[in-house]
């Protein structure tokens, strides 16, 4: 108590970084949402990352369950907790029956998150830097995103489905923004998480978007490099979302139209905002 109230006083904390752990049976989202909601722009934190750990050796029994008793050894939140992860640690990986089946176990993970980067371990021997400073919803690095994207327009589990969408042609903000806020009211329960490099018709510098269920933020990055082609990825990652329909519905932001908006100069839209300004200087979650 003594700590937050130093914080809304202006006082340096006795500490830099704030981890939260949940249980293996918790749904990371309602958390999420609390700390990616827009009140959280004037607090001394903002969300760093989202880290889950995969018990190696069992993870297919949840993931991939079959038999008979399948569908009860299914666990919708093991699902979600990777489909939302931005960095995923395969633990346990000694006690793999073979490395097929840690590959197996990777192929699992990667359907379910294509953009999160898997590390291995065992007995969860991680290093502190590992885990910290992920700047994961302040990234303008499409480097994830087209390597997912390279993979197809669309993996899947049979619930979870992580959709990578391309557009080769600049997009029309307006359009982007109806069809981002279309995609929060109609699905908001179903979209886990969104993340994307865009490019925007008449904008030097790349547009950062990043999303938990129905709130999504926008923000300018840095501006693209001469020569660079400035293509826009995104990934949308949910439950049992339509691929074909996404990719086609998302096409359409780059057609033909007179646009209604633009960045300005701090680089903020209506009703996106800039986050890579207010996220200097706060305490990282």
């Amino acid at each position: 108590a003594d700590a937050v109230s130093g914080m809304a006083a202006g006082a340096i904390l006795p500490f830099d970084y704030v981890l939260i752990e949940t249980s293996g049976l918790a749904d990371p989202g309602p958390l999420m949402q609390v700390l990616w909601r827009r009140e959280m722009a004037t607090s001394g934190f903002y969300l760093d990352g989202v880290v889950s750990i995969v018990d190696a050796a069992h993870a297919m029994r949840h993931l991939r369950p079959s038999g008979p008793l399948g569908l009860m050894r299914r666990r919708a939140e093991a699902e979600k907790q990777v489909a939302v992860s931005d960095l995923v640690i395969l633990n346990k990986v000694d006690l793999s029956d073979s490395p097929g089946a840690l590959e197996d176990v990777s192929r699992a993970v990667e359907a379910l998150n294509a953009t999160a980067p898997q590390l291995r371990t065992s007995h969860a021997l991680v290093g502190a830097a590992t885990l910290l400073h992920l700047r994961a919803y302040a990234s303008d690095s499409a480097l994830e995103l087209r390597r997912a994207a390279a993979g197809g327009a669309a993996s899947h589990s049979p619930y979870v489905s992580c959709v990578s969408l391309e557009s080769r042609a600049p997009l029309r903000l307006d359009a982007l923004q109806s069809w981002l806020r279309a995609l929060a009211e109609d699905r908001s329960d179903d979209v886990y998480r969104i993340k994307g490099v865009l490019a925007l018709r008449g904008e030097p510098r790349r547009f950062i978007v990043h999303g938990v269920h129905a709130q999504i933020h926008g923000f300018a990055g840095s501006e693209w490099r001469d020569g660079e082609p400035r293509a826009s990825s995104l990934v949308v990652i949910g439950h049992r979302l339509e691929g074909l329909r996404l990719d086609e519905s998302f096409a359409a932001c780059a057609s033909d139209g007179e646009s209604q908006s633009a960045l300005t100069d701090a680089g903020e839209c209506a009703p996106c905002e800039e986050e890579e300004a207010a996220a200097e200087g706060k305490k990282r979650l």
